[in-house]
C-alpha cells in the first residue's frame, strides 16, 4: 500500500535528513524511496531472509541505488552503522526491541508496528537517553510478525476447564481492530483464531503462552455466548474486564494509547505517561539466530 508508506516515511521527518535503519527489507520499495530521499549512504535495511535481502538489493542495484542491505536478526538492529536518527519497521514485534534503543540518538525516533496474536497499530516513539516513549498512530496498520525472535516456548494446556455465559460478542474482537487492540492488552500474548468443532458449532479460541485458553461460540443463546476457558488464567474473564473499562472510558482508538520503554521495562499506558492504567508489553529472553541465516 503505496499510500500507507507514504504516510509513515512522514512521521520520519525526512525533511531533517535523517540516517534511517528500516528492518524488513521486503521487496526493497520503502528503501529505494528513502534513498531517492535521502541518498543511499544514510540509509540501511536488514531482513531475516537472505533471499528477500539478495532479490531487494539486485533490484535496487538495478535502479541505481546502493545501500547497505544486509541479512540480519532485525531483533538485534543493526549495530555496525549505529547510531541511527530513525529506526522504521516494516514487520510487526511484541514490544520494542532494547536493541534498538541503544542504537538510536536521543532525539531520534522509532517507528513500528507493535502486535500480538489479537491485536495491536503502529507506534512512534521518540528516544532519550536509553529511554523510549510515545504513541500509537491514528491510522492503523499491521504487517507479518517478525521472525526468529519469539517469546518462550508456548505450553499446552488440556483440562475440561470451566464453562459460563457471556454478553460480550466474540465477532466484535475478531472483527473490530480497536476491540482487538483492547483484546491484547487484557491477554498480554494470547493468539487468536476462528475455528470450529467437529459438530460445526463456530468458536474464537485464545490460547496464551502458558497454556491458558478460552473458546467462545460465535452463536448467541437468548442474547449471550457460551464461554469455555481453563489452564493458569481466565483470558475472556481478562477480555471482559478491560472492555468494560474501554466502554467506560468512552470506546477510545489506540491512538489515545501510547508506550514508555525503560530500563524497567516496556508499559503501554492510556492517555499519559503517568496515567494509572497501565498493561505490560513483556520482553522475552533473547534467542540470537546466526548472521545471515
Amino acid at each position: 500500500m503505496p499510500g500507507l508508506m507514504a504516510c509513515h516515511l512522514r512521521e520520519l521527518g525526512l525533511e531533517e535528513n535523517p540516517s534511517v535503519l528500516e528492518i524488513g527489507v521486503g521487496s526493497g520499495y520503502n528503501i529505494a524511496i528513502l534513498c531517492e530521499v535521502l541518498g543511499d549512504e544514510r540509509v540501511a535495511g536488514v531482513d531475516i531472509s537472505p533471499k528477500l535481502v539478495f532479490d531487494a538489493s539486485r533490484d535496487l542495484a538495478s535502479q541505481g541505488y546502493f545501500p547497505k542491505v544486509c541479512a540480519y536478526d532485525g531483533h538485534q538492529g543493526y549495530p555496525e552503522r549505529a547510531p541511527y536518527d530513525r529506526i522504521i519497521s516494516t514487520t510487526a514485534f511484541t514490544h520494542v526491541p532494547p536493541a534498538w534503543i541503544d542504537q538510536v540518538v536521543p532525539g531520534g525516533m522509532i517507528l513500528v508496528n507493535i502486535a500480538g496474536g489479537t491485536g495491536g497499530a503502529v507506534l512512534r516513539l521518540e528516544v532519550d537517553h536509553g529511554v523510549a516513549e510515545g504513541r500509537f498512530l491514528r491510522q492503523w496498520a499491521g504487517f507479518l510478525p517478525a521472525r526468529s525472535h519469539r517469546p518462550s516456548a508456548r505450553v499446552s494446556v488440556d483440562d475440561t476447564g470451566e464453562w459460563r455465559w457471556t454478553g460480550l460478542d466474540p465477532m466484535r474482537i475478531s472483527e473490530n481492530p480497536v476491540e482487538a487492540f483492547m483484546a491484547q492488552l487484557a491477554t498480554t500474548d494470547a493468539d487468536t483464531v476462528m475455528t470450529h468443532t467437529d459438530d460445526g458449532t463456530s468458536l474464537l479460541f485464545l490460547e496464551g503462552a502458558d497454556g491458558a485458553w478460552a473458546e467462545v461460540e460465535t452463536a448467541p443463546v437468548d442474547g449471550r455466548y457460551r464461554v469455555d476457558q481453563g489452564g493458569p488464567r481466565r483470558l475472556w474473564d481478562l477480555v471482559e474486564r478491560t472492555h468494560r473499562w474501554w466502554e467506560a472510558k468512552g470506546r477510545p482508538d489506540w491512538s489515545s494509547f501510547g508506550v514508555t520503554v525503560g530500563v524497567k521495562g516496556q508499559e503501554v499506558w492510556f492517555e499519559s505517561p503517568d496515567a494509572a492504567e497501565r498493561w505490560e508489553l513483556p520482553v522475552p529472553e533473547p534467542v540470537r539466530c546466526p548472521e545471515g541465516s
